[in-house]
């Protein structure tokens, strides 16, 4: 496993990238349901607002669970489909021009027809 001060509870300290952090998008996430919420109730959330927030929780609990099933199904369509793109250019390398060009346009189709199945977010 390495020296343990490379390790922080048993996993590898995080390695800086050029992405954004994700606090930052976690919060831009925050304020933009903060005034979804407002639009949506008339009011923001707080504190002995007359609903129960339990109940509340449970339920988003429950959504994240069928939603994070969803996401689990369809990345392993898209595992599946990098698979067979793997393959499909392992078998490629033998094949003559024409037909690599026919395959490469299955690969694009089935491409197409997988991006069509999968709703990216617009936020």
């Amino acid at each position: 496993m390495g020296n343990t001060a490379d390790y922080v509870n048993g996993e590898p300290r995080p390695v800086a990238s050029d992405n954004p952090s994700i606090h930052d998008l976690v919060v831009e996430q925050l304020q933009w349901r903060k005034a979804f919420g407002l639009k949506k109730y008339g009011t923001y959330l707080q504190a002995f607002n007359g609903r129960n927030s339990v109940r509340d929780a449970l339920d988003e609990v429950l959504d994240l669970a069928v939603y994070l099933k969803q996401t689990e199904i369809e990345l392993e369509s898209i595992g599946d489909f990098l698979d067979w793109v793997c393959d499909v250019g392992a078998v490629m390398q033998e094949m003559s021009c024409t037909s690599q060009t026919a395959m490469l346009e299955e690969v694009i189709e089935r491409a197409v027809h997988l991006r069509g199945r999968i709703r990216v977010s617009d936020r």
